[in-house]
């Protein structure tokens, strides 16, 4: 139950700082960019549950990053493609896939996404 309060609590903060950060860049959002912010952050929160401590910065970065534009790829495909809401579309940009991802735009957030990362490669005292 604990653990649950504490994924809760994060998704709720990591959906706020994605949605005000969209809010900040775009103009607008929606709200299911927020949910996918609290779960993207929790899941990029949570590496060095599964992966060692000593894993570089950079290693991390990019498994954050596969995590969070797999993560925006099925929420493309599923909010925009089957269910038509047409919240974003990449299809005028080169080299996107089924105009939900797109290259530069992974590689500007995950650049924004990597400071979130630097908190788990700090030395943690542990008991």
């Amino acid at each position: 139950m604990k653990a649950a309060l504490k994924h809760a609590v994060l998704a709720l903060i990591g959906g706020c700082i994605y949605y005000a950060i969209e809010i900040a860049w775009r103009g607008h959002s929606h709200w299911t960019m927020a949910v996918l912010g609290g779960i993207c952050f929790v899941l990029v929160g949570g590496i060095n549950e599964y992966f060692p401590w000593s894993m570089p910065l950079a290693l991390q970065g990019a498994i954050g990053a596969a995590i969070i534009t797999a993560l925006e790829f099925v929420a493309g495909v599923v909010l925009n493609v089957w269910l038509g809401l047409g919240i974003w579309d990449y299809s005028a940009m080169p080299f996107n896939v089924l105009g939900q991802i797109h290259p530069g735009v992974g590689a500007a957030g995950s650049c924004s996404r990597g400071g979130g990362r630097l908190a788990p490669a700090l030395p943690v005292r542990r008991r």
